[in-house]
């Protein structure tokens, strides 16, 4: 499917953007992340037997917190640099695997994840609602995601329009730091 000029033109701003950033992501943005993801992780309840997908894994900082307590864990990110750091962590482990894709066009079949986690991911995309419709689409019925969204770039308002639309269930499960974080189910 060819995208639009500019659509593709956004994706590989971003793609760019955060290649050339790679190397000093962790020190850059790694604690407030890794913040994050701590509140994402306590959240929701993580079961042995679960395949989780990683949307927007940069570099891998998730994979300490979850592989450890899933049976996979799949990172899914637009930027080869990213994906170079993350392929380091990821060697820690025997059940996380990564992916080079779009998080608006994600390659796996319907019904497979148990749950999708996606930090700090919804501002850098063309279209959040294409992306929802994707986690509906892979998350397993009444699966769980759990997505952040940066309060400079959403307000309230237009999040909860964007997850209703998207006909999820959702809670806030923290309004405290720079990101609204969600919980949200597939009806």
């Amino acid at each position: 499917m060819a995208l639009p000029k500019g659509e593709w033109a956004t994706k590989l701003r971003t793609m760019r953007h955060y290649n050339a950033i790679a190397r000093r992501y962790d020190e850059l943005y790694g604690s407030e992340q890794l913040a994050k993801m701590k509140l994402v992780e306590q959240g929701i309840r993580i079961e042995a037997e679960e395949v989780i997908l990683d949307v927007g894994c940069g570099t891998g900082l998730f994979f300490d917190l979850i592989a450890p307590k899933v049976k996979l864990l799949i990172g899914l990110d637009i930027s080869f640099e990213q994906l170079k750091i993350a392929y380091k962590k990821m060697k820690r482990f025997n059940n996380v695997q990564l992916i080079r894709a779009d998080a608006e066009h994600i390659p796996f079949r319907e019904n497979i994840f148990d749950k999708v986690v996606a930090v700090t991911l919804l501002q850098n995309l063309t279209d959040p609602e294409r992306f929802l419709r994707e986690v509906i689409r892979i998350n397993k019925p009444h699966g769980e995601c759990v997505i952040t969204a940066l309060k400079k770039k959403f307000d309230k308002d237009k999040l909860i329009s964007l997850l209703r639309k998207a006909e999820l269930d959702f809670r806030f499960l923290e309004e405290e730091t720079k990101d609204y974080i969600v919980l949200c189910r597939t009806i």
